[in-house]
């Protein structure tokens, strides 16, 4: 909580009175008699109220006038404002707290107002916090003061773990930070570059694998077709130079076929077998096998269908 500024209407001995607080600590030096005490009491009234049978009522409230006036302050980054009147008469005195940054805020209560600031009932205010010109601690407040004090030094127990915490965490960093070779996000950093590097180079190669796949694929069904029609015409071969062009065809596309093979065979072999799958291979060996069946005789094909 901060104090922000005051407006006094009437309270004791000072009446239509504005105050601006500055940060850190306010000082007010004045002649006695002047109020300091009556606007250190005015403070506290606008956060507590003033109690019925309270001296502070007894003391400060004109018999013949209301007394009040509001409190302006911030509390966890907004502004608030409290006005109070007091009357004579207790069930006349009237309060309310607003929200100047946000109409809609609920954080305070006309009845929660000094719990939910300070988590202290008025008593325990003035023992530990408010202390008036000439007072005094007296003997039941030394428990509460005890209590207080323990609450500190928890917390401050509680910061130096912290601090332990934050320390580590700092070693931490700057071990996975550090700019050397020895650093663990440099290692990991150039073990990912290395194992990128390695991923676009078997891309690469993939692409390649498969673009020979495909003519392997092309050829195939090239050498199914000549296949065929070497089987028809082999039924009419007898002075029929488009047999002998077919048969020429199918020496050219046997060899091509076998080139691409080979260079496919490598490409595996590169890979140790990671990358074509089993029935592809299979496959390759099949025509393989198929082809071996086919075998030119004294420049004649004689297809033999196993």
């Amino acid at each position: 909580m901060k104090l922000v500024k005051c407006h006094i209407d009437n309270f004791g001995r000072l009446s239509d009175f504005d105050y601006d607080f500055s940060d850190g600590l306010n000082t007010i030096l004045k002649d006695n008699g002047w109020g300091k005490t009556t606007f250190a009491a005015f403070l506290k009234a606008m956060i507590y109220g003033l109690a019925i049978d309270s001296s502070d009522r007894k003391k400060y409230l004109d018999s013949n006038k209301k007394c009040g006036g509001n409190l302006i302050f911030s509390y966890r980054d907004k502004k608030y404002q409290i006005s109070r009147s007091f009357d004579v008469s207790s069930s006349e005195d009237k309060t309310d707290i607003s929200c100047k940054d946000d109409s809609s805020d609920t954080t305070f209560n006309k009845d929660n107002i000094a719990n939910t600031i300070f988590s202290l009932d008025e008593t325990a205010f003035d023992k530990v916090i408010f202390k008036k010109q000439n007072s005094t601690l007296i003997k039941d407040s030394i428990d509460l003061i005890k209590k207080n004090l323990n609450y500190m030094n928890e917390k401050a127990n509680d910061a130096i773990e912290y601090n332990k915490i934050i320390s580590s965490l700092q070693e931490q960093i700057k071990e996975y930070e550090n700019e050397e070779k020895t650093g663990i996000l440099n290692r990991i950093n150039k073990e990912y570059t290395d194992k990128r590097q390695a991923l676009d180079n078997m891309q690469s190669e993939i692409e390649k694998i498969d673009l020979v796949r495909k003519d392997i694929e092309s050829i195939r069904k090239k050498i199914e077709e000549l296949e065929s029609k070497l089987n028809v015409e082999e039924e009419k071969k007898s002075n029929n130079p488009e047999y002998d062009a077919l048969v020429k065809e199918f020496q050219e596309v046997t060899t091509k076929y076998n080139d691409l093979s080979s260079r496919f065979d490598k490409l595996v072999d590169m890979y140790n077998g990671s990358i074509i799958d089993y029935p592809t291979l299979m496959e390759i060996q099949k025509l393989s096998e198929k082809l071996e069946t086919t075998k030119l005789l004294n420049g004649e094909s004689e297809i033999i269908d196993k």
